[in-house]
């Protein structure tokens, strides 16, 4: 007898992958990812796990943050417009019907400038809903 085992999604992995594609569709050209390279690229939004719980049987609600970045610390325009775009895509995923069935703002879009270099950043946290992927 073969009994199914679930487990959670590489969220981060899903939602970079879906980032990079609905960028590229608007034309917009910043990179995606879950690390940041040295030297940072000029615009970069980045996607990290801060968590997660099964809320039933076949979801995984993962809590992720996103960090928009503008190219220097006088550039917030194109931080915050990069923060705003990127905000209204994941709220944007449950209707892509790709896998994400909610999203739960966590914290809303705030400017945060990167303590490191101080360049303009803009943040935000959401928790996703995703379909549970099946072990066998």
């Amino acid at each position: 007898m073969v009994v199914e085992k679930l487990q959670p999604p590489d969220s981060v992995a899903f939602v970079v992958a879906y980032l990079k594609s609905a960028y590229a569709s608007r034309g917009e050209t910043a990179p995606v990812g879950s690390k940041i390279r040295d030297p940072r690229p000029p615009k970069f939004t980045k996607v990290r796990l801060m968590g997660g719980f099964d809320p039933d049987v076949v979801r995984y609600a993962p809590m992720l943050l996103f960090e928009c970045w503008g190219r220097d610390q006088f550039d917030d325009l194109t931080a915050s417009a990069l923060g705003r775009l990127t905000f209204g895509l994941i709220n944007a995923l449950p209707d892509a019907n790709i896998g994400c069935t909610q999203v739960v703002n966590v914290g809303g879009l705030a400017e945060q400038p990167d303590p490191d270099s101080g360049a303009a950043r803009y943040v935000f946290t959401k928790q996703l809903y995703l379909r549970s992927e099946v072990l066998i």
